[in-house]
Parts: C-alpha cells; sequence; structure tokens
C-alpha cells in the first residue's frame, strides 16, 4: 500500500488552511465580492457592443459574499447565487452601458467604475466596481469583482445640491442688502440683488472687488469697526457707518454682520440698510428699523422652506421643515432646531396641517406664487390672521408669512366707526326733521284745539253741534299724542325728572301690556331684587317700557310664543358700549337695564338698519313711531340700545340707563 510523502501532505493540509482563511476573510468583508460565469462564454473578437449584449444575456452570479447579497437586499448569498446579470443591472442606464465599455477597452479589467443596477425590489442602486475577467481560449469565461454601495452618499449629495439651490434662490429674491465678502480683505465674494441697486453698480462689477477699491466706504476704519465687532462677539448688529453709492452720494447705513465659513475660507455675511431718510422722518424711521431688525435675518417676514416628501411611486406625501428664518421661529414659538426636519402636520395641527399640504401641493403642481390671508386660530381661540405667500421651488416651497392681526382689527375698527358715524348723522337728520314737523303740528293743534273747545262752550250741551264737535277734540289729542312721540325721538320734549323704580315702572306696564296678549302667548318677567333705581321720567319710561313689550308680542307667531322681560344693574365697559345704539360716547361704568326679549321671526339686517326711524313699520297698521320714541327717550336720558336679532332666531332689545344712588 503506498502512502503519501509527508511533504506534499503537508503541503495540501497548508494550502486548506490559507483557502479556509481566505473564505473567512471574503466573508467578513465589507465590500460584495463576487464571481460571474458566462455561459456560453463571450468571445473576446466580437464588436464592443455585441459583446456587452453577450455579456448581459449570459452572465449568472455564481459566487458572493454576505456584503454582497445585503446590497441587493437578500439575507444569505445562496439567495443571490444563479441571478442573471441582465436583472440585476439597468441595461439601458448610460452610467452601465459606460461601465462595461470600459471593462471591454480596458482588457476584461477595470477599477473603481459607477455602475447602475437594482435590488430585489426593484429600486435603483449606485456601485462603486472593480473587477478583472478571465479568458480562455479566446473567449470571456468568467470574472472576479468587488463593489461598494455609493447609493446613500450620491443622494447625500444631491440633497446638498438642493438645500444649496434653495440658499441661493433665498439669497437673491431677499428684499434687504445682503453681501458676502472675505473677511480679512473684503472682497466681495457674492451680492444679491438689493445690494447691488443699492450701491447702484450691476453685480458683474462688484463680485472680485473690495468696498475700499469702489470708494463704497467713507473711510477704511467703517469696515474695520465692524470686523472687530464680529471677531469679539461673532457678530455685528446694527453698526452705524458712512457709506456712499457708486455716484459718490454719501449715505447712512445700519450693518450688521456675521462670520462664516463658504468653500473652505472665513467669510463676511453683510446685511445692509439705508437709513438716511428715517434722521428726517421719525415714522419712516420706525418703520426702516422694523425692516431692518428683520432684514439681519433675511427678511421681516417669517420664512419658511418646505421640502416635499415622495414615496416610492414619487408621488409627494407631505413635506418636510427644511430651514427657517429667526422670524418664522418668533411665529412657530419653536428653535429653528427643533423645525428643521419636522413634518409640516407635526408642527400644524391636523386641520391646518393638511389645509397647507394642499395649497403647497398646488402651488408645487401650477408652478404659479399663491398669496392669501388665513385665520390660523385654533377652534375656540381669538382670531389670528397670517398673510402667506408661497412660492414653487424645485422640490418644494418657499413660504413668506405675516401676522396681519392688527391690521385687520383696525380696519374693521375703522368700518364700525364710519357706520356708527353715518348712523348717528342719519338719526340726528331725522331727529332734526321730526322736531321741526311735531313743532309746527302743534302749533297748528294748539289752534284747533282752542277754537274747537270755545265753540263748545258756544254751542251748549243740548246742541247737536256737540258730538261732533268732540269728535274734532279727541282727533286733536290724539294727534298731540303723536306730535309728543316725535318730539320724544327728535329729545325736544321736557323731562320731568323724579326717582324712579324701575321694577315697578316695568311691572305696571306689563300689567297693561298683558292685556293684549292672545291665549298661548306668555308674558314672563324677571325684575331683580333689589331693583334698580334711576333719576328719569317715570312717564316717558312707561312708555319706553310698554312700546317694547307690545312690539315684542306683534313679532310672535301665531297663537304661542313668549316675551321675557328683565331688570338688573349690569357694569358696562367702553367695548360693549361701543358697540351700542347710542353709546359711543358714554362713559363705561354702572348702568340699569331693561330687556325685552321674544322668540318671534327675528328681523334681518335691512330691517334692524331702520328699525328705529320715524314712520317705518313693518306692520300694515303700525304708524313707525313707538320705537322712534323709545330712541328718543333713552337719548334724552343719556342711555344706550343694544339690539340683538336674525331671522328665525327671535329678538332681544336692552335698553341701557345710567344708574344713581339710592335716596335715603
Amino acid at each position: 500500500m503506498l502512502s503519501t510523502p509527508p511533504v506534499e501532505s503537508d503541503t495540501r493540509e497548508s494550502l486548506a488552511a490559507e483557502l479556509a482563511r481566505y473564505r473567512e476573510l471574503v466573508a467578513a468583508s465589507n465590500e460584495g465580492i463576487y464571481r460571474l460565469d458566462f455561459d456560453p462564454p463571450v468571445p473576446v473578437g466580437l464588436p464592443l457592443d455585441e459583446q456587452i449584449e453577450r455579456i448581459l444575456a449570459s452572465g449568472r452570479v455564481v459566487a458572493a459574499n454576505p456584503a454582497m447579497a445585503a446590497m441587493y437586499g437578500f439575507e444569505r448569498p445562496e439567495e443571490l447565487i444563479g441571478r442573471p446579470v441582465a436583472e440585476m443591472l439597468v441595461a439601458a442606464d448610460p452610467v452601465t452601458r459606460e461601465s462595461l465599455r470600459r471593462f471591454v477597452e480596458g482588457g476584461y479589467r477595470y477599477r473603481d467604475v459607477e455602475s447602475v443596477e437594482v435590488d430585489r425590489d426593484g429600486r435603483e442602486r449606485s456601485f462603486l466596481n472593480s473587477a478583472v475577467g478571465v479568458i480562455e481560449e479566446g473567449c470571456l469565461v468568467s470574472a472576479w469583482g468587488s463593489q461598494r454601495d455609493l447609493t446613500e452618499q450620491k443622494a447625500t449629495l444631491e440633497r446638498l445640491r438642493q438645500s444649496e439651490q434653495r440658499f441661493a434662490e433665498a439669497f437673491r429674491l431677499n428684499p434687504g442688502a445682503i453681501a458676502i465678502s472675505t473677511f480679512d480683505e473684503g472682497r466681495f465674494v457674492d451680492v444679491n440683488h438689493a445690494f447691488a441697486e443699492t450701491i447702484g453698480l450691476p453685480r458683474e462689477r462688484l463680485i472680485g472687488r473690495t468696498g475700499n477699491e469702489l470708494g463704497l466706504w467713507a473711510s477704511p476704519e467703517e469696515r474695520a469697526r465692524i470686523v472687530r465687532a464680529v471677531a469679539e462677539r461673532g457678530f455685528a448688529r446694527r453698526v452705524p457707518a458712512s457709506v456712499r453709492r457708486a455716484d459718490g452720494e454719501a449715505r447712512q447705513a445700519l450693518i450688521s454682520a456675521m462670520a462664516l465659513e463658504l468653500g473652505g475660507s472665513r467669510c463676511l455675511l453683510i446685511l445692509a440698510e439705508d437709513v438716511t431718510e428715517a434722521t428726517r422722518i421719525a415714522e419712516a424711521l420706525r418703520r426702516s428699523e422694523q425692516r431692518f431688525r428683520a432684514a439681519t435675518d433675511g427678511s421681516r417676514d417669517a420664512f419658511f422652506v418646505l421640502e416635499a416628501l415622495r414615496d416610492d411611486a414619487g408621488r409627494v406625501v407631505d413635506f418636510v421643515f427644511a430651514d427657517s428664518n429667526r422670524e418664522g421661529e418668533r411665529l412657530l414659538g419653536r428653535e429653528r432646531t427643533e423645525v428643521v426636519g419636522r413634518r409640516l402636520g407635526e408642527l400644524v395641527s391636523n386641520r391646518r396641517g393638511r389645509a397647507y399640504q394642499d395649497r403647497c401641493l398646488r402651488v408645487m403642481a401650477s408652478g404659479r406664487v399663491l398669496e392669501e390671508e388665513l385665520d390660523v386660530a385654533e377652534p375656540g381661540a381669538p382670531s389670528r390672521w397670517i398673510h402667506h405667500q408661497i412660492v414653487p421651488l424645485p422640490e418644494g416651497v418657499a413660504i413668506w408669512s405675516r401676522d396681519v392681526t392688527e391690521r385687520r382689527a383696525v380696519e374693521a375698527e375703522r368700518r364700525r366707526l364710519e357706520r356708527s358715524l353715518a348712523d348717528a348723522q342719519r338719526l340726528e337728520s331725522l331727529g332734526v326733521l321730526a322736531g321741526g314737523v311735531a313743532h309746527d303740528f302743534n302749533n297748528l293743534l294748539t289752534g284747533i284745539q282752542g277754537y274747537a273747545e270755545l265753540a263748545r262752550r258756544k254751542a251748549g250741551s243740548d246742541s247737536p253741534l256737540v258730538p261732533l264737535l268732540d269728535e274734532i277734540l279727541l282727533g286733536a289729542r290724539r294727534a298731540a299724542d303723536l306730535t309728543q312721540k316725535m318730539l320724544a325721538f327728535a329729545g325736544g320734549g321736557s323731562l320731568e325728572v323724579e326717582w324712579v323704580r324701575l321694577n315697578e315702572v316695568v311691572a305696571e306696564m306689563a300689567e297693561l301690556a298683558s292685556a293684549g296678549f292672545t291665549a298661548g302667548r306668555r308674558l314672563e318677567l324677571e325684575l331683580a331684587a333689589p331693583g334698580p333705581g334711576l333719576e328719569g321720567d317715570a312717564t316717558q319710561l312707561r312708555q319706553v317700557a310698554l312700546n317694547l313689550m307690545l312690539n315684542a308680542a306683534e313679532a310672535l307667531d301665531g297663537d304661542g310664543g313668549r316675551v321675557r322681560v328683565a331688570t338688573g344693574e349690569a357694569t358696562i365697559d367702553r367695548a360693549r358700549l361701543g358697540r351700542c345704539l347710542l353709546g359711543q360716547d358714554l362713559p363705561e361704568g354702572r348702568y340699569a337695564f331693561l330687556r325685552v326679549s321674544d322668540d318671534g321671526c327675528g328681523m334681518s339686517d335691512e330691517v334692524k338698519a331702520r328699525i328705529f326711524d320715524p314712520f317705518f313699520s313693518t306692520k300694515f297698521a303700525g304708524r313707525g313711531l313707538g320705537l322712534a320714541a323709545v330712541l328718543g327717550i333713552v337719548k334724552a336720558h343719556r342711555g344706550a340700545i343694544e339690539l340683538d336679532s336674525a331671522p328665525g332666531e327671535g329678538t332681544d332689545f336692552a335698553v341701557l340707563l345710567p344708574i344713581s344712588s339710592r335716596r335715603s
């Protein structure tokens, strides 16, 4: 029996151990290591394009380490074995075609060549490959190679490119004058349009030149002060400086600056505001300072960049905050570091977040700027109006926002005052007219009534003319009553001032008014205890209470309904008085109130605007003087009227009268 020589046996064992270590090394490598076999082999003498097509058609994976399998989304190398090369490479991609061309033309080997391939889920991946082919009998039979995954690195570079593009666009569009220069020398690296326009030179003539060369500083010390401030504190804020435009005109500016790194060089970011005119116009100075404070961070408006977040199909499914300025921090109530990287829906409530997302999607789809004002307050909170300008970007949107709540409140107050002034002028005109007519009519009635009384006395009690004269006197008294109502509306009647207990007046008139209520209708009293007292004309106040109760009863629909009458005292502030009729000039304080409300048909805005006009009535048989008289009496008592009504919701009248201390 033959035995294996000892030396040959040791050599085989050494080779086996070496092979085992090699396999362990390949398995532990972070790079993908693989072997491809080509069946049938690819003749090396074929034209280039035909060789590439045969490599794609006949190549299969016959060996791979775990790192290689993981790059394609597999858990074990065995899952990758046997897969055709054509399923892994993106054959139509120019990068792939170029990598195969270099492999063939490089003698069937290449080093650090990029390829585009797909993983098991069909997602494109970028790899950096090195490979060497095995040629036997004039054919390519196999290839060994290694590769590194570049996908994340390329994605990071693309995000960086997009970020730089967004910042460049925001820099260019910023309304503030902004420039970037070298830190020590002050040579301009870039300026925005606003800066070039302020200086009076085109951007091309500023780039590469220093401010001292162009004569933009009144003296070199002006810039030196700013540089020292940045060196000591890291920034310069609103430093006064004397500068000159390109035409030599002297100007005063406020300069803000901060240091930054750009392309590995230390640079100075400068924000400049021309404040020359601010020294002459105080209001212009205030607005200029506001603009400048905002300009220190790029704009006086809140500014945000939202980056589109897409799904695997390329559809935009959300937006992520990519950047915000200091005003944006104030608007959101969060630091920039808390904002960047967060989704829109995380920082904005669901309701508003979806609305913002829809607007951003519309802007991206249309490519047009959207400008609007929105109330962004949460339900139940005071209104907060924000003016938005949404601008499309390549992969998202930029948003400028400004709080315009105060401006809208001022406009609303101005409109209210204009309406109040118009109402006051109209009522004053009607009062003058009604007073004039009432005085003239009263003079005529005095004569009619006097002569009728004389005629009755002369005719004697047995005369057949007595009934006719009585009718004349009755008509004259009714006409005199109408005259008193017109005088009350005009405020021209005399007041017999006395101490009035409001509860007693209301109770007395309620008993009288209830007689006119049909069955099914209710008159309910809610009188305060103790009741309010005031100085006034009791007769006229009785007329006010009765007119309001009868007016409420007539507003009820059908045979049912309820009229509620309440009295009491309340502290009335200026805001509430400002909303009242006749209340604009009254002082805030304690007031007695008489409130009459019904659940009748209610009134439209058109009816409410004319309800106190004399001779205006919605009732067929009405003379339209009841509420006009109420208005005149309340005005004479230095009171005010609240009116709340809407169609189908009933009506609420509240008469406010200045309260008096109870007499002893």
